[in-house]
């Protein structure tokens, strides 16, 4: 059989996933020791790196190189000691997909029906803005309680048949 040029990029793509999952805890139980030492001062050197805008702009080699080191410091924290998030930043993640579908839509509606909305025709500025974050939130939530968990209720439940037709098959 003769493989197709992407269909042996796809095959490499998966070895060297594997190849990446089985040596990746193996070098990171390697390092952790040095990781702990070295963390608080990259996340301070990152940090540093921000506020003094430090090659300022886009790009790995510009502004990226601060948001790396910070990445790197922030996730090795995660791994070791696993962070534990307070509640209301949770619910915050839970509806940020909502958020995001819906905040482009709810300004839109607040700037073509503003006649409607006494709050935001009065104020300006950020007090407009905190407003229109606000009403964002207000559709996110909505939008979560209605269309993200049934439909992830859903999606669970025919995923669920589809493996119990596989399985007895």
């Amino acid at each position: 059989l003769m493989m197709s040029l992407w269909d042996a990029l796809r095959m490499n793509m998966m070895i060297s996933y594997q190849e990446l999952v089985r040596t990746f805890p193996k070098l990171y139980n390697k390092i952790t020791p040095i990781l702990n030492i070295l963390s608080p001062v990259i996340l301070c050197l990152g940090l540093a790196m921000f506020a003094s805008m430090f090659r300022y702009g886009n790009g790995i080699t510009n502004g990226g190189l601060g948001a790396l080191l910070i990445f790197v410091s922030i996730l090795h924290y995660d791994l070791s000691r696993s962070i534990k998030y307070p509640k209301p930043l949770t619910y915050l993640g839970d509806i940020s997909y909502s958020f995001y579908i819906s905040h482009v839509l709810t300004i839109s509606l607040c700037d073509r029906y503003s006649s409607l909305f006494y709050v935001y025709t009065q104020v300006q500025g950020w007090r407009r803005y905190c407003v229109v974050i606000l009403i964002s939130l207000a559709v996110s939530i909505v939008l979560r309680l209605l269309i993200e968990k049934p439909s992830g209720k859903l999606s669970k439940h025919l995923v669920g048949k589809l493996k119990n037709r596989a399985i007895s098959e």
